[in-house]
């Protein structure tokens, strides 16, 4: 994600990633009301021949967004809750649609994953930015990293959950703002349980 924000003028333009720059065309975006749950018709826009949606002046600074990316395989909506609007470019790195292997500029990692959390675990799963989530595995095991898993600052940051059997969350930890250096070890602690997971308070 890049651009500016601040302004009440609302705007997206879709690109497949930071390396080749594409626009993509056919990206459902949705600007929510001021409930952040509901919408209106003429809220739902889809991306142009120049990757473009242009919701306008919306008379605000701050709002929900959903996106809707949808490939010949795959399908993935994300929600983004009460974010500061303005105009954006959003990058869609091709790993969004799945698994799909790095063509250039990839990084292998190898994540040390460290279960503070006193349950019994079974399967983990690593995500880094941008990306829907590998497989889950029962080991921990190294991870390929993208182009646009990586922050605009060229940073990593990944996310680990560990589940039961029953395929219950049991405890989830963050690797924040690395960086990344080929083939070297990470250790993301699970340390947070997802029982004290709270919405934070609505912004006026």
């Amino acid at each position: 994600m890049g651009g500016t924000v601040g302004s009440s003028q609302f705007q997206i333009q879709f690109k497949d990633n930071r390396r080749s720059n594409n626009p993509v065309k056919g990206i459902t975006a949705i600007l929510h009301n001021e409930d952040h749950k509901t919408f209106v018709p003429e809220n739902v826009k889809v991306s142009d021949k120049d990757g473009v949606v242009d919701f306008g002046d919306v008379g605000r600074h701050r709002g929900t967004i959903t996106i809707d990316k949808k490939s010949l395989f795959s399908r993935a909506i994300s929600s983004f809750v009460d974010v500061p609007l303005g105009k954006f470019i959003y990058y869609l790195d091709e790993s969004v649609w799945g698994n799909a292997d790095c063509q250039s500029g990839q990084a292998n990692v190898k994540v040390d994953l460290k279960n503070s959390i006193e349950r019994s675990a079974r399967y983990w799963q690593m995500r880094p930015v941008n990306r829907a989530g590998d497989a889950p595995f029962t080991e921990p095991e190294s991870i390929s990293l993208c182009d646009g898993n990586l922050q605009v600052d060229n940073k990593m940051t990944i996310l680990a959950t560990t589940t039961s059997l029953t395929n219950e969350l049991i405890g989830y930890g963050f690797l924040l703002d690395q960086e990344v250096v080929d083939d070297q070890e990470y250790v993301i602690d699970i340390n947070k349980n997802p029982s004290s997971i709270t919405a934070p308070p609505a912004r006026e």
